[in-house]
């Protein structure tokens, strides 16, 4: 359900990948260099800022480029789905989770299942694992991961978590590196709108830009749903919006995006935000 989910929402705001990814030439260049050179890498910032759509953009890359990575395979999960997706990539037997043991030093002790899987991840071919929601990942999960990557340098995550998490996810110091993500130019956000939606007028892409405050997650939801207006609700929807902190809004944004979908996702929408 989850999946279904993150699908319909990438269609929703119909992202650009590879060459029409705007605005994010840097990061993309400083994620691959981070990648080839630690186990760990956390892609962070706020909601809306383009960190999932970084990931994307970087794995598809890497996928395609000849070099260092060609051998490599690549995956993309997300964090709620952890357990279920690592045990089909490293093709382990089901089993069930059980609850692991505080240790005195305030750790997790690992049970049979995770010493299977670490096993595992020893022996395993060149593997790059997106996870998107990192912070969804169980204090178990961050120490699989951080295991793993201490034993072979065979394994590397790139683990995408929003700024107000990152101080929940507990690896250790030193063993990561960090890339923060934020918000694009106003140039960047207005590129972005004029390319997926050329129709809009001037003063349209004006207030959806100036009200974006450069999250590009939030410039294509407010051309999605403005795509979806006359002229005339246009203008009354994004003139409803004016308080300064859009990407605090959010919630009011998709209750837009409810209206234009069919009953069946409105429902699957609701039950997941």
């Amino acid at each position: 359900m989850c999946e279904i989910f993150l699908t319909i929402n990438m269609v929703i705001l119909n992202p650009k990948f590879g060459e029409d990814f705007i605005g994010r030439e840097k990061e993309i260049e400083e994620l691959k260099e981070k990648i080839e050179k630690s186990g760990i890498v956390v892609v962070t910032g706020d909601r809306g800022v383009g960190k999932t759509i970084l990931i994307h953009v970087v794995k598809e890359l890497l996928e395609k480029e000849p070099g260092h990575f060609k051998k490599w395979k690549h995956y993309h999960i997300n964090g709620s789905m952890f357990y279920e997706k690592i045990r089909g990539i490293f093709k382990l037997p089901f089993y069930k989770r059980i609850t692991g043991i505080s240790t005195p030093f305030g750790g997790i002790s690992l049970d049979s299942a995770e010493h299977n899987i670490l096993e595992c991840m020893e022996k395993s071919k060149d593997k790059i694992i997106f996870i998107e929601n990192a912070h969804e990942l169980e204090k178990k999960d961050i120490e699989i991961i951080s295991t793993a990557v201490d034993r072979t340098n065979r394994l590397k995550f790139v683990l995408e978590i929003a700024k107000v998490y990152l101080p929940n996810i507990k690896l250790k110091g030193g063993s990561y590196e960090v890339i923060e993500v934020k918000e694009l130019s106003y140039e960047d956000i207005e590129k972005i709108v004029r390319k997926e939606y050329p129709n809009f007028s001037d003063d349209i892409i004006e207030k959806i830009v100036t009200l974006s405050e450069g999250y590009p997650y939030i410039a294509r939801t407010l051309a999605y749903i403005c795509n979806n207006k006359s002229k005339e609700e246009q203008f009354q929807f994004l003139d409803t919006l004016k308080d300064g902190y859009m990407r605090h809004t959010l919630d009011k944004i998709h209750e837009e995006i409810l209206g234009t979908l069919d009953k069946s996702s409105q429902e699957l929408l609701k039950c997941w935000r």
